[in-house]
């Protein structure tokens, strides 16, 4: 008898729990990581630690589970590894603080602003008959320490990324390992996403959201066809600077990768990430470089802004529904469900405006 690639392998693969070669595979991790920067420059160990680690490793729930530590899965241990090796390796060129003030103040500030939120957050929160409790000295502990691990890659890019090869290096990975992504992916859309099950014994989401236009999303190692589909879209754009910052036969092979990364973007299925890769890549190649600077100053800012626009009233929702409905019906309803849920978060979140609602879900 012959699979049938629309059923997933198994009818509970969201209630199976990853096997054990996916605890091996993350338990050995580390060792590579030591592999990669005994044998690679800095820049390149770190960059091949790091995207070896997210593309690869199985996804949560595995995870080991350390006292006081959050849990150490694919995230959280390839970063705590690759700091450990780039201090042990690199002690005398790294500095855990950028030089620029305003950039220190603020990795300070992010770092232990958990302690505030407890300090606003020691009261229980009920939602019915169901409480939970306010938070403790152990979870400021806790939520710093998380979100200093989180921002690790950024503080070592801040040391062994800063120069413009160095940069061109970190192009070049995405180019790459887009590249090699784009096997597995290609695999998956073709047989529906099964190499979780297949390797590390489960499925990390709902496999009715994989499903697209007759079609399957890939979903491969990451937690959602959508974030495979925003790496692919990175990959493409980084393809297209190098393509335009090299000239002859190097011109050409990233013109075939850039249309190649294009054409599995394009099969990912994602119209989101699909609509920036349009928007950026005639940006890349076409425009001068001061005026993307500020076109990128433009599009951070409304990044940022976009809380505060949403909140008072001054996003068009009503327009961009009817624009995406003329599109596809099924399309402006899976809008129309984001925006009424960011409405009901954000009203949440503008109880406690300052510091927020802290962990364990009191934001919900």
């Amino acid at each position: 008898m012959g699979l049938n690639p629309a059923e997933p392998l198994f009818k509970d693969d969201t209630d199976r729990m990853p096997n054990a070669f996916a605890y091996l595979v993350l338990g050995l991790w580390p060792l590579l990581a030591v592999v990669l920067f005994r044998t690679l420059p800095p820049s390149r160990a770190l960059l091949a630690s790091l995207f070896t680690a997210y593309l690869f490793l199985p996804p949560p729930p595995t995870h080991f589970d350390i006292p006081l530590f959050p849990a150490l899965n694919k995230e959280i241990l390839p970063n705590i590894t690759v700091l450990i090796l780039s201090w042990v390796m690199y002690r005398d060129r790294i500095s855990l603080l950028p030089r620029n003030k305003i950039a220190a103040v603020a990795v300070v500030v992010f770092v232990i602003s958990p302690l505030f939120t407890m300090l606003t957050n020691m009261d229980p929160v009920f939602f019915g008959r169901i409480g939970i409790p306010g938070l403790g000295l152990k979870d400021a502990l806790s939520l710093s320490l998380q979100q200093f691990i989180l921002i690790i890659p950024l503080l070592l890019a801040n040391n062994f990324l800063q120069n413009e090869e160095h940069q061109r290096e970190l192009l070049l990975a995405f180019c790459l390992f887009g590249l090699l992504y784009s096997l597995p992916m290609l695999v998956e859309i073709r047989l529906s996403p099964q190499l979780n099950i297949w390797i590390y014994g489960f499925f990390q989401h709902s496999f009715e959201q994989m499903m697209r236009n007759g079609g399957f999303r890939p979903i491969v190692f990451l937690y959602h066809g959508l974030w495979v589909a925003f790496f692919a879209m990175l990959a493409v754009c980084s393809s297209a600077i190098l393509m335009r910052a090299h000239l002859g036969y190097q011109r050409a092979l990233f013109m075939a990768a850039t249309l190649y990364l294009f054409a599995v973007l394009v099969l990912c299925k994602s119209i989101g990430s699909l609509f920036y890769a349009v928007l950026l890549l005639p940006l890349i190649v076409l425009f001068p470089r001061a005026l993307k600077i500020r076109l990128a100053l433009v599009i951070m800012g409304f990044a940022l802004s976009y809380p505060l626009i949403k909140s008072l009233g001054l996003l068009p929702e009503q327009a961009l529904l009817e624009l995406v409905a003329r599109l596809s019906e099924e399309r402006a309803n899976s809008l129309k469900f984001r925006l009424d849920n960011e409405t009901t978060l954000l009203a949440r979140a503008l109880e406690r405006p300052v510091f927020g609602w802290g962990s364990w879900g009191r934001n919900q």
